[in-house]
């Protein structure tokens, strides 16, 4: 077995202490890790669900606004809903449209994300992505870096990381610990290959291996990687 350096996003064996890249010390596993105690209120989904996720209309018709997230069999489990295309805010409703959450974009000096706050507006968890951008030389070509993007609690401590594979094809949310908290990847594989409709929705395939990951957050993680995509 492996697990990802929070900190880096290295591959490290399953014994180790200490990431082999960036030195980072991983949490003892007897430890309470802060992913598997819950980022934010809402509900949780059991080991190793299959879940997905895909942008789809809202407001205004034809256009392609909202997240929604499925079970395995299809069935609506939470939506982001964008009520007004003027305004980044979300409302974060359930299969029969009652109302669970919110979404508000945080913007600070090197960072960006989101807000996920509960009914009474109180600040449950942060998905952020900085603002400095990297990029490599590949040949003649420029290849611009995926962002960082981290999870916060409530108090601003940094409780889980999104490891980016092959940039929004594949990534993986990952703990402090290093345990990985799910997979995701774009539906269709290689962007080559991708059909209109896969590019227009863009679903993504998510394996959640952490049963204590509300779902709420689990959304609020792919607003930001919908938005990180320009949309």
């Amino acid at each position: 077995m492996v697990k990802y350096c929070a900190k880096c996003g290295k591959q490290n064996e399953d014994q180790a202490m200490f990431c082999v890249a960036c030195g980072q010390k991983f949490q003892d596993e007897s430890e309470s890790s802060p992913v598997k105690q819950g980022i934010a209120a809402g509900g949780a989904a059991q080991l190793g669900t299959l879940l997905t996720v895909e942008r789809g209309t809202g407001a205004h018709a034809h256009v392609l606004s909202d997240v929604f997230l499925r079970n395995a069999s299809g069935k609506v489990l939470l939506i982001a809903r964008k009520p007004s295309l003027l305004h980044g805010d979300y409302t974060i409703v359930d299969g029969s449209e009652a109302v669970v959450g919110f979404l508000k974009p945080s913007t600070h000096l090197t960072h960006s994300g989101m807000r996920l706050e509960d009914l009474n507006h109180n600040l449950q968890a942060e998905i952020q992505h900085s603002n400095i951008q990297s990029s490599v030389q590949v040949g003649p070509f420029v290849q611009r870096n995926p962002p960082k993007c981290w999870v916060e609690d409530a108090q601003g401590n940094r409780v889980g990381s999104i490891v980016f594979m092959n940039w929004l094809l594949s990534f993986s949310g990952v703990g402090q610990d290093g345990s990985r908290v799910f997979d995701a990847s774009l539906a269709g594989g290689s962007a080559l290959g991708l059909e209109l409709s896969v590019m227009m929705y863009r679903p993504y395939a998510v394996t959640l291996f952490d049963s204590s990951f509300p779902m709420p957050t689990l959304v609020a993680v792919f607003v930001v990687i919908y938005k990180l995509g320009g949309s």
